[in-house]
């Protein structure tokens, strides 16, 4: 069997028979939790982690045990909270900055530990969020447009992605983190300038709840400063850092593909100008001939690429292969 983890071709040109092969070694790989995703030392993000049964107040007694959690909080969450008579029942941990360095990656398995430890759930109403340091669009908006536009045209990979473990979304998912590819791209059909004649990251923020936050995008800076950060909200809940490191993993290479001298300015123009909207319940459906493209286009390594179809690709997904 070919090693594709190894492997330096463009996963979307193999042929039929290479493909069954790649799905066949997929259905039996296990993704591994790793101290070093290779990002910039630059790129900083955090995350949010919401849970359910579990005490509010326990989690952050639980937490306040070790110094590494100093400036991590847990704290009330609308669309997860309970009032109950013991106190407030779920929640969600908020993590201090975060780096691609070993000791913040044990930093945060470690919470993942202590939430399952205690019986929490992520379950049908929890999220995962990503904030990514907005430097990582260096001082120019042309990076977070060009990212806008390969959102859009990528919308549906990456719900169904973030959905984690099934293709399943949230039921409160279009209400928390609506797609945002038929908004944009529709002030983009209504004046064909809308991108160019952006001047402020202002003119991206239509909200905290869309799919992707900009209201927290406040600088057009090269270093990192606090509160400077675009919010990803389209993850589901989870509890298991595996899926939690692969989801900042992707998210992350997907924002500094636009940065990069691999990005094709004229593909990703043509494919916006060309986008042709889906529902929402269409982004739940298997697409993996854009999925594979996607893959060629945004990672610069095998292994990321395959991390990337194993949480992709669900476990009782059939595959056609035309």
């Amino acid at each position: 069997m070919k090693d594709y983890i190894s492997y330096n071709g463009y996963l979307s040109r193999l042929n039929k028979s290479d493909l069954k092969t790649l799905f066949m070694m997929l259905e039996e790989y296990k993704l591994i939790y790793k101290y070093n995703l290779g990002l910039p030392e630059n790129v900083s993000f955090g995350v949010e982690v919401e849970f359910q049964n579990v005490l509010l107040d326990n989690v952050q007694n639980e937490i306040r045990k070790d110094s590494c959690f100093k400036y991590w909080y847990s704290h009330k969450d609308a669309s997860v909270s309970i009032e109950t008579e013991k106190g407030i029942l779920g929640g969600e941990v908020s993590t201090d900055i975060l780096h691609d360095i070993q000791d913040d990656w044990i930093n945060l398995h470690n919470l993942f530990d202590i939430l399952n430890l205690m019986d929490a759930k992520a379950t049908n109403k929890t999220a995962f969020h990503i904030h990514v340091g907005a430097h990582i669009f260096k001082d120019d908006l042309k990076y977070a447009i060009r990212f806008i536009k390969l959102w859009c045209i990528f919308e549906n990979i990456i719900y169904r992605f973030g959905y984690g473990k099934t293709a399943l979304k949230r039921p409160h998912i279009d209400i928390f983190a609506p797609p945002i590819a038929r908004l944009y791209r529709n002030n983009y059909l209504h004046n064909d300038r809308y991108f160019e004649n952006m001047d402020s990251t202002y003119e991206l923020d239509y909200g905290k709840k869309r799919a992707v936050n900009f209201k927290n995008y406040h600088y057009l800076y090269t270093e990192e400063e606090v509160n400077n950060t675009i919010e990803i909200r389209t993850p589901n809940g989870t509890l298991d850092p595996i899926i939690a490191q692969n989801n900042v993993n992707f998210f992350i290479k997907l924002m500094l593909y636009v940065t990069s001298n691999k990005y094709d300015e004229d593909l990703i123009d043509g494919l916006f100008a060309r986008l042709k909207y889906k529902t929402l319940e269409e982004y739940s459906k298997l697409d993996i001939k854009t999925a594979l493209f996607l893959s060629d286009l945004i990672f610069d390594n095998s292994l990321d690429k395959i991390d990337f179809l194993s949480q992709y690709i669900k476990k009782d997904d059939y595959i056609y292969l035309r």
